[in-house]
């Protein structure tokens, strides 16, 4: 995320950035309509019902956008008012309670210069799904929508393509997933070759013809275990760190104590490769089950099959995700190599370690253009990914801080670059 306006920005500026940017004609609202609309989700956003914070999501269209008819977890539960209510903070404030923020939504719809509360809608999680991972996803609708997740904290997004934030009296716009670099999945190019190698062997054993892979699935796949893997830590409003290193390399560091301290180590080879056999089982699965004349099996086809062992695969590869995140909840890193193969969790980061006191944040996808900056403004946890990344090349770090910022980390030449993930979704927690 870059910002784009100085400090202190407000819901007028909000309104004003969005304009400027082209996005209220997409929206259909001039300055007006959407200063009203975001100062109004904004004052909300500051009160309290008793001690719980006032969250929720805001759909701006109206009731016939939506099928009567519908409901989860393909569609959406359309629940109109007998009449519509005004739209105000108090009123937000109370129909915030009444919808679950990860599966509901309040139903706005322009009227003569201001709005109206229409009604409320319940839409499931799967809407989240293409940020946190996962097989199925429900496509939120080409309309504006204000995600209110915490006090000041607007996200204001159109289908699920995000326009601008205001968090911390800055407005931001979407930079970088890092999920959509060059450089992430060619770290783990050797890995995949080696899963489709495992697989070519399967195939040639198989008694009858078996369908052709596409060669991405393995990384579409390993993608949204770590994006979930990421959410589900994010979740719990901890923090945690994940350090991934090379397969060549991870071994003789366990035992290197002027690197790092591994406090819980797993010894037990087969259960810690679990995500290593159930990527392979899911290729095997899914090549075998396919008409064998199609053209090369992906994504879309792993998404669309029904077949019972896949479902409780992919289900398999989420709860290993899970497991992982909660690793991460004890203080220290989780240990993996680049086959996500678990090696052990606790680690502590050697003192001996020199410190890093800069370090690079990319302001692209492939960390081209870099700006540089002390280490002196973050925490323990940052800082000591910083230093693990600098003595080890070919490491990567991710970061999850307790607010929810999540950062990439590796060792570009002889400079420590890190990415902030895109904040798309940080409106799932």
């Amino acid at each position: 995320m870059v910002s784009v306006v100085e400090p202190h920005a407000y819901p007028e500026d909000l309104a004003r950035f969005l304009v400027s940017s082209g996005e209220g004609k997409t929206l259909g609202l001039d300055h007006d309509e959407l200063h009203r609309l975001v100062s109004v989700a904004f004052q909300a956003s500051l009160l309290r019902d008793e001690t719980r914070p006032v969250t929720f999501r805001l759909t701006i269209a109206p009731p016939s956008s939506f099928n009567p008819d519908e409901g989860p977890p393909t569609g959406h539960h359309r629940l109109r008012f007998d009449r519509p209510r005004p739209f105000e903070p108090q009123v937000l404030r109370r129909l915030a309670q009444a919808v679950d923020y990860r599966s509901g939504m309040i139903g706005v719809v322009p009227v003569e210069g201001d709005f109206k509360i229409w009604g409320l809608l319940h839409s499931g999680s799967l809407w989240l799904q293409p940020v946190r991972g996962g097989r199925r996803a429900l496509a939120l609708p080409n309309q504006l929508f204000v995600h209110v997740r915490g006090p000041g904290q607007l996200l204001i997004t159109h289908g699920q393509r995000t326009l601008a934030t205001l968090s911390s009296g800055r407005i931001e716009v979407p930079k970088t997933d890092v999920f959509d670099s060059k450089w992430l999945p060619a770290m783990f190019a050797p890995i995949r070759e080696e899963l489709m190698e495992l697989h070519a062997t399967a195939r040639s054993q198989a008694q009858a013809p078996w369908a052709r892979l596409d060669a991405n699935l393995t990384k579409t796949i390993s993608q949204h275990m770590v994006r979930r893997l990421l959410a589900t830590i994010r979740e719990s409003h901890h923090g945690g760190t994940v350090l991934i290193l090379p397969v060549t390399t991870s071994e003789p560091l366990l035992h290197d104590d002027s690197t790092f301290r591994l406090r819980f180590r797993f010894d037990d080879p087969e259960p810690a490769r679990r995500f290593r056999h159930l990527i392979l089982e899911v290729m095997n699965t899914l090549a075998r089950t396919a008409p064998p004349d199609s053209p090369s099996i992906g994504w879309s086809e792993y998404q669309a099959s029904r077949n019972a062992k896949l479902v409780d695969l992919d289900e398999a590869i989420f709860e290993f995700a899970h497991l992982v995140a909660g690793l991460a909840a004890v203080d220290g890193a989780v240990l993996l190599n680049q086959r996500f193969e678990l090696l052990g969790f606790g680690v502590v980061i050697a003192g001996g370690l020199p410190e890093v006191e800069t370090v690079a944040r990319a302001q692209d996808l492939e960390g081209e253009i870099r700006q540089r900056e002390s280490t002196e403004a973050v925490g323990t946890r940052h800082r000591a990914v910083y230093r693990i990344c600098a003595a080890q090349p070919d490491a990567l770090g991710i970061v999850v801080s307790q607010d929810g910022g999540i950062r990439f980390v590796r060792r570009v030449g002889d400079e420590v670059v890190y990415w902030d993930q895109v904040k798309l979704g940080s409106h799932d927690v």
